[in-house]
């Protein structure tokens, strides 16, 4: 299959990029620079560009292709406007390309679902701490939820650098364990890539923790 991602030189990206080359997709790594220290991308093909610049993605989403999205401002801590720029032209070129298929990484912490982010999670990290991560989430996710294509929003709980399990939890309503629920990049990008050859959970918002 031929995949799509942005992020690809974050954390959960760099997961994505690597599980899914070694799942055998046509992968295509989309950067607006390179990671600090550099990265193999594993055979992937690097496209550089800024998903704020329309132009930049719209020829990379030609045709039948999936999109996993691990896109997020470089801080939490304000505004910014290029994140969500960025989901709109991804779901513009997307749905104009002919693609389909998309795999959102969002935050348990939206109001939606900020219940099952445990009582600290709900009532100071997401509301305070996060607050504009949470709300640049918020806005994309209701712009997804918006368009006509096969969507899936992965609202995950805090990450972590942990090994990849498969051992997750995944649900519409979960009950959090432990003070702040957790689950690790690498099985965040193991949920992230299920959802491309399975349509249990197209067009719905589902949430990971361990």
């Amino acid at each position: 299959m031929k995949v799509v991602i942005f992020g690809a030189s974050g954390g959960t990206g760099q997961e994505l990029v690597k599980q899914a080359i070694a799942a055998g997709h046509d992968v295509s790594a989309f950067i607006r620079r390179e990671p600090v220290g550099g990265m193999d991308f594993l055979g992937a093909r690097v496209v550089r560009g800024d998903v704020a610049d329309r132009t930049s993605i719209a020829g990379v989403l030609r045709g039948d292709v999936a999109v996993l999205s691990a896109l997020g401002a470089p801080t939490p801590f304000r505004p910014y406007p290029p994140f969500l720029e960025g989901i709109r032209n991804i779901l513009d070129c997307l749905e104009e390309g002919g693609g389909r298929r998309l795999v959102y990484l969002s935050f348990v912490g939206v109001p939606e679902s900020r219940d099952q982010f445990g009582f600290i999670g709900k009532h100071l990290i997401a509301p305070r701490v996060l607050r504009h991560a949470t709300e640049g989430h918020r806005q994309n996710e209701e712009a997804i939820r918006s368009s006509p294509l096969d969507w899936t929003i992965v609202r995950a709980a805090k990450l972590t650098d942990g090994a990849r399990t498969s051992t997750y939890r995944v649900g519409e309503r979960l009950v959090p364990r432990g003070i702040v629920p957790r689950i690790s990049r690498a099985d965040v990008a193991d949920l992230m890539l299920h959802q491309l050859t399975h349509s249990d959970h197209v067009r719905r918002c589902v949430t990971v923790m361990q």
